[in-house]
């Protein structure tokens, strides 16, 4: 499911980062890969955050069914990106 195409709750770079400074570690759920191509992909995809709250109810199902997690028990999706980067300073912070 590409990120873009869900209508709010999706931060990228810099603003996920914070978002994931502002929730409580226990209520984030972090995509994982399975395999060389999977963990390829996701090392590609830039830092990202999804609301679980904004995700379409069809899609929560089919996490719930593949996942051996149950979504609604968290707050936020992780998607790529590595925490333990440098930061990326922007102009703001000056």
């Amino acid at each position: 499911m590409p990120v873009s195409s869900l209508p709010s709750g999706v931060e990228q770079y810099r603003e996920a980062g914070v978002r994931l400074e502002d929730v409580d570690a226990d209520a984030v759920v972090a995509v994982r890969p399975t395999g060389f191509a999977s963990g390829y992909a996701l090392a590609q995809h830039p830092l990202t955050t999804i609301e679980v709250d904004a995700l379409p109810d069809d899609v929560r199902a089919s996490i719930d069914e593949l996942a051996d997690v149950e979504i609604g028990a968290f707050e936020v999706v992780r998607i790529g990106g590595d925490r333990n980067e440098p930061a990326d300073h922007s102009l703001s912070e000056y």
